[in-house]
């Protein structure tokens, strides 16, 4: 059976940025957060575990760090301070 997500991901085409832990297409209302390896992840698909996240240039998250805040994907919102940290952009 053909799903409505399905479809989406079809029109899409393969060159569409997808979240790296559920492959689902990202769309710009999408909350998420950056991922180490420069691509990004629905802020739902990170779950709760402090495991989950870090900071800075990859380094975990200490006992007293928030868990970052997810930004929209798109636009301007791409450019959130974690991401900066990793490619060295201001």
């Amino acid at each position: 059976m053909t799903t409505a997500s399905d479809l989406a991901d079809e029109l899409e085409g393969d060159d569409a940025e997808r979240c790296i832990a559920c492959a689902l297409v990202l769309n710009p209302d999408d909350l998420v957060l950056c991922e180490i390896d420069g691509g990004y992840i629905h802020a739902d698909c990170c779950g709760p575990e402090r495991e989950s996240y870090f900071k800075g240039a990859g380094e975990p998250l200490g006992p007293d760090d928030p868990i970052p805040t997810p930004f929209r994907y798109g636009g301007d919102d791409k450019q959130d301070p974690a991401r900066q940290a990793l490619t060295g952009e201001a």
